[in-house]
């Protein structure tokens, strides 16, 4: 896969496992990037790595967790060591936990903190490394609508993902003069596992979308193929002039009126 909108260019997608991620991956290496695949799941990691070899891309797995700051150096020196360069870093990896604050847990809480904006910042600050030496790569990070919006049952993932917004932006200024672009991604609601729980454990809305759909503009819920399109605008040279930039793609979601629906 020698063509393509980032064809020769090195990347690497924690959280690759499945979901945004995944696909992000599998679009990444079909545009002719070579490919690390991180998951905590290293049997999922390992799956979209054959997924993509299959398609006659690059890719490798790299089974780690990004809330261990040790492993997500290995991570990001393995994928130099192996290719060279980096080029492209997508931060996906969160966790989510579905719960009213009253009932949350001290680790709950940490949890949230610990994959989805301490993992964030560790990969961030390895990758920077070898890309202010080159002078050059794109980072992607992954907040949510949840993080320009807050939602109930949501109250760690929302402010975890509304502050890796603050870290995009601050990390996005500081290198700028490195000739590193870093920017965010805010998915609406994307067809995922986590995303379904959520929406089922929804008081009155249990076992059925259809009350959720009735909220979404489009009428449905969001592909991660369509979140992919637009990370490979961002890890693309097509998006060169763009740094510090917090991408909403939730079909309108957040440009809705404050004021309750009438039914």
């Amino acid at each position: 896969m020698s063509q393509g909108r980032i064809a020769g260019k090195v990347a690497v997608v924690t959280g690759g496992g499945s979901g945004i991620g995944r696909a992000s991956a599998l679009r990444f290496a079909a545009e002719g990037a070579k490919v690390v695949v991180n998951d905590l799941n290293g049997d999922a990691a390992g799956v979209v790595a054959k997924e993509i070899e299959a398609a006659g891309g690059v890719g490798v797995a790299f089974p780690a967790d990004v809330s261990d700051s040790a492993q997500v150096d290995t991570l990001i020196q393995e994928a130099v060591s192996r290719y060279g360069r980096l080029d492209v870093l997508m931060n996906c990896a969160f966790f989510m936990t579905i719960g009213t604050l009253d009932a949350l847990t001290d680790e709950e809480w940490r949890s949230n903190f610990s994959v989805t904006l301490d993992g964030t910042f560790y990969a961030i600050r390895a990758a920077l490394v070898p890309m202010r030496a080159q002078r050059s790569g794109s980072i992607i990070n992954v907040s949510s609508g949840a993080g320009v919006r807050s939602e109930i049952t949501l109250a760690p993932y929302s402010a975890a993902k509304r502050a890796v917004l603050s870290l995009t932006e601050t990390a996005a200024i500081e290198n700028a003069e490195y000739g590193i672009r870093i920017n965010a991604i805010c998915p609406g609601p994307i067809a995922t596992p986590p995303l379904l729980a959520f929406v089922d454990q929804m008081p009155g809305n249990e076992g059925s979308l259809d009350r959720y759909y009735k909220q979404i503009p489009f009428g449905r819920l969001g592909k991660p193929e369509e979140m992919a399109a637009v990370a490979l605008f961002l890890a693309s040279d097509e998006a060169s002039y763009v740094s510090g930039a917090n991408f909403v793609a939730d079909c309108g979601i957040a440009a809705k009126s404050a004021s309750p629906k009438f039914e």
